[in-house]
């Protein structure tokens, strides 16, 4: 798996882009950033994006509805939050749906089942990028691309790990149900 590391600013994007510039990156294949409004908590460093549990890398857009309810769960499963954000609990969820699935898609899955959501959510882990929308959003040509490139990705992780097109279809059936549901 490979190595993630964070790089957060509180401010304009210019200040994310001098940090870097004075303690680069080591070599990066992908990367997701946000500029965010707070929505829970005020605008600084802990609360910025991405924020990371576990494997769980994630950056999202919108509101999880019942973090609270979510949170106060998780915090009675042993996780500890730093930030004021519903984006970190939304990153423990997955996190805690991926030690109990095993596996990243059937992860992503059943923690958009939990989440009460809106908008976008993007979280990587080690080499695969996963992008998740509500089924009712419109969505453009390039951020239709970015998510086809994304399936490609899991599709070759799926078929790696042993995962014959019968079972891909109908793990993809069974997402679509869930998002339709």
């Amino acid at each position: 798996m490979g190595k993630i590391e964070l790089r957060k600013k509180k401010g304009k994007v210019e200040e994310l882009k001098k940090s870097i510039l004075c303690h680069p990156l080591s070599k990066s294949t992908i990367g997701i950033g946000h500029t965010r409004w707070a929505t829970h908590g005020v605008p600084n460093e802990i609360n910025c994006h991405p924020h990371q549990i576990g494997n769980i890398t994630l950056v999202h857009n919108g509101i999880i509805e019942n973090y609270k309810t979510l949170k106060n769960s998780l915090e009675k499963q042993g996780y500890v939050f730093v930030s004021d954000t519903d984006s970190e609990v939304a990153a423990a969820c997955l996190n805690a749906c991926y030690k109990e699935e095993r596996h990243a898609l059937k992860a992503m899955a059943k923690a958009y089942q939990l989440l009460e959501k809106e908008k976008v959510i993007i979280t990587i882990r080690g080499k695969g990028a996963f992008l998740a929308e509500n089924a009712s959003q419109e969505v453009d040509k390039g951020k239709m691309q970015e998510i086809k490139t994304s399936l490609k990705e899991i599709l070759s992780e799926l078929r790696y790990e042993g995962y014959d097109e019968e079972k891909i279809a109908s793990l993809i059936h069974e997402i679509y149900q869930d998002l339709e549901g």
